[in-house]
């Protein structure tokens, strides 16, 4: 015997009938919850429901969903030094069931923002459509060019040089050539 080395003794947990139908129960309960998490989390590839296929009693198949669940290193190895199964099955199904919760809500947010990017782009896109039909048919009206109008009108009243009015003409164009929706026509 080596002083320096540490030994144990183990015995495995055996479950009674009552336990292990309770805890299988919990099992299908978590392994539903499982895959939709593993659906909806695009970190986990769905390749891991494969590995889980091939657990078939619960205490493996517990210990292999918590090693996947984003908790820290210590909580987890409380509930995977837990002996009874059945509890460590609620506590994984409520981490499941907050986690999937937070991922629909992620996915939701992610889902209006993309839909609001994607109205502003289409916006974007037939607001330039318009002006070039415009220019096309010669009808550059002056209606999408309030701005510009505004801003003739407190040019012809101020008195400057004639090449700094030139120059203020042609910077006016530019603007009133731009999409209105571009940062530059916003400045």
């Amino acid at each position: 015997v080596d002083p320096d080395c540490l030994y144990a003794t183990t015995e495995p947990v055996q479950l009674d009938d009552e336990e292990g139908a309770e805890a299988r129960a919990h099992m299908k309960v978590a392994l539903r919850g499982f895959k939709e998490y593993v659906s909806l989390n695009r970190q986990l590839p769905d390749e891991i429901l494969l590995t889980l296929s091939n657990l078939t009693d619960p205490s493996p198949v517990a210990d292999f969903i918590i090693a996947h669940l984003p908790m820290i290193a210590a909580r987890k190895q409380e509930v995977l030094e837990q002996i009874n199964v059945p509890e460590q099955f609620k506590f994984i199904n409520k981490v499941l069931d907050e986690e999937i919760e937070i991922l629909k809500i992620e996915r939701n947010i992610e889902g209006q923002v993309r839909e609001k990017i994607s109205r502003t782009q289409r916006n974007f896109f037939l607001q330039e459509q318009m002006r070039i039909i415009k220019k096309e048919l010669g009808d550059e009206g002056e209606e999408d060019f309030s701005d510009v109008i505004a801003y003739r009108k407190k040019l012809r009243k101020l008195r400057m040089p004639k090449d700094v009015r030139q120059r203020a003409e042609e910077e006016l164009e530019k603007l009133k050539g731009m999409p209105m929706m571009s940062p530059e026509a916003t400045v």
